[in-house]
């Protein structure tokens, strides 16, 4: 059915003899027939009256009730009406008619503007980005008046703006100042956080912005995560979900640091991560804790004091352990905890605090290819360089556990990250065990679990694997040469590199490779000569692996 509309005439043009009472209620008229959506469409054809409108409103001559009358007729004209945008776009002085209005002394005005503006851009890219372009600075003086306005309706109005505009592809990061950060978040109230997280979202997306939180001593990452608690009272789940992303963008950047680090922002963190709910609100604030935390121990000194002086590793063991735990919060657990055990001083700490048994509930995850990638790193790290806990671990039940599990995600797992972390892993628990001469320690049947010879050839093959890989090329191809030298020491273990480098003219190769690439350093290059001097006594003469041999024996 066609609209229907009252036939009310609508001028061409505002009569030029008006007095001030009678344009004040002709343009009253006119701001009651836009806001009838019927009505509405017939201003497209009335170009001259709109341009007289605009003009009325732009002189500061003009009377405050007739200016405000004109704001209404604009706002309602422009309401969910693209053709009366493109019309208002066309007229020209539209811009500096609202920036007048915005940066006079009239609240009244200023607010009715604001309205007109977000009328003139929601839902409508060709109007956003057309006053993006018109007042390059639009962002800035909508943060200034913001910072004035003490209305919540009306501040919730710029707020809505500034997303238009700043979504818009014309909106670029040098148009808005970073210091406006902290004056967008303070003039949201606490009701309607999850309402601007895409405002807040976008914001931090630009890294100037994300620097910006890290000023000031921090006080505006304090007051952004004072903002994000108040979330875990909303049902609004999918917003929790954003602020992973915004806290570990700020969190990971390089300048963020342990030495400035407000301790009252890490008892903030701590309290996320002690909370012990099972809403899904409580998970997400926990996950930032574990997030910040584990970024923030990047260096000995952060590590250690996190360890002693506030026993975050016991929390984050806790919460692996707990059954209720979601795998996004084991996974940040654990990157925490892996953390920690770069510094050697937490390694025996952790060991003692049962992590090995965080690490086997971590490994049960199987439905979560990163908390199992997370179980292994954590593993190969709490190991590395470190005697005491590797033969503290394979004098437990949860050797032959781990490292079974640790060849099946081999042999069998899709994903290529976990394959390689489960050789690496078998790579540092024999550097690690032969730290110290053990009379009571063999090392080729502590590495194979269940002690079979198929399993010793299924973990040096694993290892050999690792030659294969092009990225981080030289420093894997290191780690497998010096672990196998160390192995290979016993003759079952030099025979069964022998066999495995016979059987693969590829991995015989990439071996051959090493002693002629500049890519590999003299250090890499002995390991290998090492090994393969080792090996060849053990290999089957005209195998790959004997050749090899020969070829360095004469060259020495």
């Amino acid at each position: 059915m066609p609209s229907v509309t009252s036939g009310i005439p609508i001028p061409e043009h505002l009569w030029p003899r008006w007095t001030t009472q009678e344009l004040e209620s002709q343009l009253s008229d006119l701001a009651a027939l836009a806001a009838n959506e019927n009505e509405r469409q017939r201003f497209s054809e009335r170009s001259a009256l709109i341009n007289e409108i605009v003009a009325k409103l732009e002189s500061t001559y003009t009377e405050p009730s007739v200016r405000f009358q004109c704001l209404r007729v604009l706002g309602n004209v422009c309401a969910d009406n693209n053709l009366n945008r493109n019309l208002v776009m066309s007229v020209p002085g539209f811009v500096d008619a609202l920036d007048s209005c915005w940066s006079g002394p009239d609240e009244k005005l200023r607010n009715t503007a604001i309205i007109v503006a977000f009328n003139f851009c929601n839902d409508y890219d060709v109007a956003q980005s057309f006053l993006v372009k018109a007042r390059n600075d639009v962002l800035g003086l909508l943060v200034s008046m913001l910072a004035n306005i003490h209305d919540e309706a009306t501040a919730a109005y710029v707020l809505r703006l500034m997303e238009f505009l700043i979504l818009n592809e014309a909106f670029t990061e040098n148009k808005l100042r970073p210091d406006a950060l902290p004056v967008i978040l303070r003039a949201i109230p606490a009701s309607e956080v999850a309402d601007n997280i895409i405002l807040i979202s976008t914001l931090l997306t630009f890294e100037s912005f994300r620097l910006q939180t890290l000023k000031n001593n921090y006080a505006d990452l304090i007051l952004l995560c004072e903002k994000y608690e108040l979330l875990i009272d909303t049902e609004d789940v999918d917003a929790l979900k954003v602020i992973l992303g915004d806290f570990s963008n700020i969190s990971g950047m390089d300048v963020f640091s342990a030495e400035s680090i407000p301790e009252s922002l890490v008892e903030l963190w701590e309290r996320w991560i002690s909370l012990y709910d099972n809403r899904a609100q409580t998970s997400y604030l926990r996950v930032a804790g574990l997030t910040f935390i584990g970024n923030l121990c990047t260096n000995e000194t952060a590590c250690v004091y996190m360890v002693n002086s506030r026993n975050t590793h016991i929390s984050a063991i806790s919460i692996i352990k707990n059954s209720n735990s979601t795998a996004n919060e084991m996974y940040s657990a654990a990157g925490l905890l892996k953390n920690l055990a770069i510094s050697d001083k937490n390694k025996r700490t952790l060991v003692q605090s049962d992590v090995f048994s965080a690490i086997g509930r971590l490994l049960e995850c199987d439905e979560s290819p990163q908390v199992i990638f997370s179980a292994l790193g954590l593993l190969r790290v709490v190991l590395s360089n470190s005697y005491e806990n590797a033969h503290d671990f394979v004098s437990t039940d949860y050797k032959n556990v781990f490292l079974t599990k640790a060849v099946q995600l081999h042999s069998q797992h899709s994903e290529k990250s976990i394959r390689l972390e489960t050789s690496r892993l078998f790579c540092t628990l024999i550097r690690s065990l032969s730290l110290k001469s053990d009379q009571d320690l063999d090392l080729v049947t502590t590495i194979a679990p269940e002690n079979t010879e198929t399993k010793l050839t299924t973990v040096l093959s694993m290892i050999l694997s690792l030659l294969n890989e092009e990225q981080h090329r030289r420093i894997l191809s290191s780690e497998a040469l010096f672990s196998l030298a160390l192995v290979a020491r016993d003759s079952k273990a030099a025979a069964a590199v022998a066999e495995i480098l016979d059987n693969s003219s590829d991995l015989s190769g990439k071996v051959r490779e090493i002693f002629t690439s500049t890519e590999f350093d003299d250090k890499v290059k002995d390991n290998a000569k090492t090994l393969m001097l080792v090996v060849g006594q053990a290999a089957t003469e005209g195998g790959n692996a004997y050749k090899i041999y020969k070829e360095l024996a004469r060259d020495v």
